[in-house]
């Protein structure tokens, strides 16, 4: 992560890290919090009374779990392969080079070509657009059993469905999805669907990127009353 000047005195220390944790999707590691100047005592103090809440390894965020999926993601590259519990991955390739590389604030990340590549197996290789790979994303990072990306269901090609359901994920990026005449088609496939017996749930790119534990509980929930059923 990014690690402050320790000799800028402007904030007290928990304002400090406050600021830098902001500016990196609300999570620090023990490296930041030297810098922003706490003690081995005030971080195990801090760590006791669960003012800091553990996320992975050293890494921490100020109070609340509640982060978002690029907080997460930064807090497990940090924590270490080695530490990452499940369901995340940690995944290691020979062949990766700077062309793959891109950056999303202080995240590093895979261009989206790379991506893909990389979670070729388990239906992500169809994945067609970056919402359709952060929405896989999402499923491993809530242990969400992964589903086949763009089948053909009922004569219809659909982003996301689990076989052996009748559970049918649609992901509503805004422009694609608000080209002309798209959404005409997208209410009528909708329709064919349920009439077909599968039940449709549309997520927006709010839902996969910033409500992340919330969309990941519901739609646990709503999969599993489609396995039940």
């Amino acid at each position: 992560m990014h690690h402050m000047d320790a000799q800028d005195t402007t904030f007290t220390p928990d304002r400090r890290l406050a600021e830098l944790a902001a500016g990196q999707f609300g999570v620090f590691d023990l490296e930041d919090a030297r810098a922003c100047g706490f003690t081995r005592g005030a971080i195990a103090h801090r760590v006791r009374t669960k003012r800091w809440l553990r996320q992975y390894a050293s890494v921490y965020a100020p109070g609340h779990d509640r982060l978002t999926i690029e907080g997460r993601w930064l807090a497990a590259p940090d924590g270490g392969p080695r530490r990452l519990p499940p369901p995340i991955r940690g995944h290691r390739s020979s062949l990766f080079d700077e062309r793959h590389a891109t950056t999303l604030g202080p995240l590093p990340l895979t261009t989206v070509a790379r991506t893909l590549v990389d979670l070729a197996d388990g239906g992500a290789a169809r994945a067609r657009s970056a919402l359709e790979v952060r929405f896989l994303a999402l499923c491993d990072a809530y242990g969400l059993p992964r589903p086949v990306a763009n089948a053909t269901i009922a004569g219809r090609e659909v982003d996301f469905h689990w076989p052996g359901t009748r559970l049918v994920v649609e992901t509503d990026g805004w422009a694609p999805h608000r080209m002309p005449g798209r959404r005409e088609a997208d209410a009528a496939k909708r329709l064919a669907l349920e009439a077909a017996g599968f039940h449709v749930v549309v997520v927006t790119w709010t839902q996969v990127t910033h409500e992340t534990a919330a969309t990941a509980a519901a739609l646990l929930a709503v999969l599993q009353a489609a396995q039940a059923a």
